[in-house]
């Protein structure tokens, strides 16, 4: 297995964040071999779908960071693959150096479409063994919609939480495909991503909080 080694520091009690490059994908947090691993397809920068390729460790890093995946890593002892843009396609060629029995497909935002990309890819599906949505019930694709039934079908649950402006299209779409709703009382777009991706990853619920105005 290719050894990427993660660097954390501890400076007065506090975890510093450290995440490996990963050409042309975004970055890797690994806490250790043969860990389960979470792919987690960030959503748009700054409104932005398209990144340079020397642009993705930066957006990477910057959303990895935000959402303190690194700690999330350390806590649960899962490996992260993090996207540096919302188009980026994760296929089973870029994971073939990585040793994993457990695979989580995360995505926060517009990551849906990364997401929805690499499910084409049906080479993954032994793996996995989860959907988590972070607030990225956007897409009105029928043929996305269907790569989800049939996984529910094959025990494979599509969980996460929303927000009020993803609610009609949880209901019209996602809904009947047997995905968990939480939310959207008490959620927040990004804010909630830390706290529910680990609940979520755990077999666990993710409840709403009370948001001070």
């Amino acid at each position: 297995m290719k050894k990427l080694l993660m660097f954390l520091l501890f400076i007065s009690g506090q975890l510093i964040f450290a995440c490996n490059e990963m050409k042309d994908i975004g970055c890797f947090i690994m806490v250790e071999d043969k860990a389960p691993l979470v792919i987690y397809f960030r959503g748009h920068n700054k409104g932005r779908a398209e990144l340079a390729n020397d642009e993705l460790f930066d957006s990477a890093s910057q959303v990895a960071k935000k959402a303190q995946l690194a700690q999330l890593a350390l806590k649960l002892k899962v490996n992260i693959l993090v996207t540096g843009s919302s188009r980026i396609i994760v296929t089973k060629t870029l994971l073939e150096n990585y040793d994993f029995d457990k695979l989580y497909l995360a995505a926060h935002s517009g990551g849906y479409y990364g997401l929805w990309k690499t499910l084409e890819d049906k080479t993954l599906f032994p793996h996995l063994k989860k959907l988590i949505f972070l607030d990225s019930y956007y897409s009105e694709s029928k043929q996305f919609h269907q790569l989800i039934a049939d996984l529910s079908n094959n025990d494979i649950p599509c969980v996460g939480y929303l927000t009020e402006h993803n609610l009609k299209r949880f209901n019209r779409h996602y809904k009947n495909l047997g995905c968990t709703k939480n939310g959207p009382e008490g959620f927040q777009h990004s804010k909630d991503v830390n706290r529910c991706l680990s609940q979520f990853i755990q077999g666990n619920e993710c409840h709403g909080q009370n948001i001070s105005s």
